[in-house]
């Protein structure tokens, strides 16, 4: 599918906005003292004020590039990389629910393949292609889906996308996706990808950076960041779903009405005579 410019330019303006009005009340990026001793590559989590939103922000940015690097150092070294690569699903992502041979599947087509796509375990897979390259590849997972997903609901100005990423550990988001699943998208237009998923959506993100300004992490950040305000009025949300509704009946009723004025005029050119 084709990202063009028109949604990722929308997404940007409405994300931006709502990230300068919530950044001072947002958590930002806690780091506890195991998580810090367990990085198996060298950071000075010290260097950076935790109760500084500005610092973690930076923090955060600064421990990807250093992921980057880690992954660089250890080319070639696959015990080493796997055991990176283990550290950033579990400890770093926090997920831990894998199969062994997953886990393998994922490390060995992160090290041997440029990119990786499809729809089964992008939560997972989007962490450890970031940490390989966070310029070209961004992290995927529930709370940047359900963002991407309730900001196209003020776009009617082209196709908008369904980001079919469920699991999640956090409370309100899994509450919402409950409420709001696949099926209530496709209602209201929203295509649903068939496997190409995380391609589509890096492009989106790196068309976001760029209208931005900023690096293509920080729209994920953005997004991350900001999942929970976006849903947070859950009236506002349900009111807008209402206005999609009605929007896509009308839409489906207007394309019934051109195709049928189109087979109508083919007919009359052919030598029939319908009124």
């Amino acid at each position: 599918m084709h990202v063009g410019t028109r949604l990722p330019i929308a997404i940007a303006k409405r994300i931006s906005k709502l990230h300068k009005h919530h950044h001072t009340s947002n958590r930002g990026w806690a780091i506890n003292n195991g998580f810090a001793n367990s990085t198996p590559f060298d950071f000075d989590y010290a260097a950076y004020d935790k109760d500084s939103y500005a610092d973690m922000w930076r923090m955060n940015i600064e421990l990807h590039d250093a992921m980057n690097s880690h992954w660089n150092e250890t080319v070639g070294d696959d015990d080493a990389q796997d055991a990176f690569g283990l550290w950033v699903i579990q400890s770093w992502g926090g997920i831990r629910k894998h199969k062994d041979e997953t886990l393998e599947k994922y490390f060995y087509e992160a090290k041997n393949f440029n990119t990786i796509d499809g729809k089964e375990g992008v939560s997972s897979y989007s962490k450890l292609m970031a940490a390989k390259n966070c310029e070209k590849f961004f992290i995927l997972d529930a709370r940047v889906a359900v963002a991407l997903n309730v900001l196209q609901l003020e776009y009617f100005a082209g196709h908008r996308y369904f980001f079919d990423v469920l699991g999640t550990q956090n409370k309100k988001i899994n509450t919402f996706n409950k409420i709001y699943k696949r099926k209530q998208y496709e209602a209201i237009g929203y295509r649903v990808f068939e496997g190409d998923v995380y391609a589509f959506f890096n492009a989106l993100v790196h068309k976001m950076a760029d209208y931005l300004g900023v690096r293509g992490i920080e729209v994920e950040m953005m997004l991350f960041d900001n999942a929970e305000n976006i849903i947070a009025d859950l009236d506002a949300v349900e009111k807008q779903y209402a206005t999609n509704l009605e929007y896509w009946q009308w839409r489906l009723g207007d394309w019934d009405k051109r195709k049928k004025k189109r087979t109508t005029e083919r007919l009359n050119a052919t030598g029939y005579n319908l009124v």
